[in-house]
């Protein structure tokens, strides 16, 4: 415990700067939590996909506008995140063709 009156000041402040910081660090988790768990689920669809996105960028920009994690690791973060919607869309795009020939009648050849 500090015994001089501006570091007794400064732990308080310090101390309520971590809590916004940790309040800041669970909405990003959260969010990057509820994209993830979508992009997993077998029901998703692009539209609902990139809203989640939207919403983890924008918590991302909002913390590193107010402090708590470097806007360089919020443009980091959010690339990750674009490139691995992306390579989900391709997927699901590749599996919904794949599914398509499976189901459409084969043509027959003509000899």
């Amino acid at each position: 415990m500090p015994n001089i009156s501006g570091s007794k000041k400064a732990l308080r402040s310090s101390k309520r700067k971590y809590q916004k910081n940790l309040i800041w660090k669970n909405k990003i988790k959260d969010s990057k939590k509820n994209l993830l768990n979508s992009l997993l689920s077998k029901g998703a669809k692009l539209e609902d996909v990139t809203k989640q996105l939207n919403i983890v960028k924008k918590t991302l920009d909002k913390a590193s506008r107010f402090g708590p994690i470097h806007k360089n690791k919020a443009a980091r973060l959010k690339s990750r995140l674009d490139k691995r919607v992306l390579s989900w869309a391709k997927l699901t795009k590749n599996n919904l063709k794949a599914k398509k020939n499976e189901l459409s009648p084969a043509k027959k050849s003509k000899n």
